[in-house]
């Protein structure tokens, strides 16, 4: 009964350590010796996904994981930027939720609905040039100061 349990204890440690034999390059780190420890490799660090097309920095709808992309205060102060620059009116509140953007501006004079409509359509076809990926909504009201 002892030869038995012996015999299946040798057994099973030789199953056991011949499962373990590391044959990978990546586990010998020693030299032809056996003694020093190859340390001071020429090792290269290489970027794994540095050849990765950044396909979500290229698409504006397309969410950003890449860390590098435009935030929506860039947007807000890009839409204020464009109403000061190419239009007479002065930006005020701009909101963005989503895909949609509210831009309010302000106008020193009084203006009829119909100028009101029409002013309203031409900051919103400068900002749509400007800033594409949003739908955008744009409201002409008066300065009252």
């Amino acid at each position: 009964m002892n030869i038995v349990k012996l015999i299946i204890g040798i057994f099973t440690m030789l199953l056991i350590s011949a499962c373990a034999q590391n044959v990978d390059t990546a586990y010998q780190t020693n030299d032809d010796n056996g003694t020093r420890l190859n340390a001071n490799r020429n090792a290269r660090v290489v970027k794994d996904d540095a050849n990765i097309d950044r396909a979500s920095s290229q698409n504006p709808n397309f969410i950003n994981i890449a860390g590098n992309g435009r935030s929506t205060g860039q947007d807000i102060d890009k839409a204020r930027q464009v109403i000061k620059s190419s239009t007479k009116y002065q930006p005020g509140e701009v909101w963005i939720n989503g895909p949609n953007m509210w831009v309010t501006v302000y106008q020193k004079e009084k203006l009829s609905q119909k100028e009101k409509i029409h002013a309203e359509a031409r900051v919103h076809k400068i900002l749509t040039r400007a800033l594409p990926r949003y739908n955008i909504e744009v409201k002409v009201r008066e300065d009252r100061t």
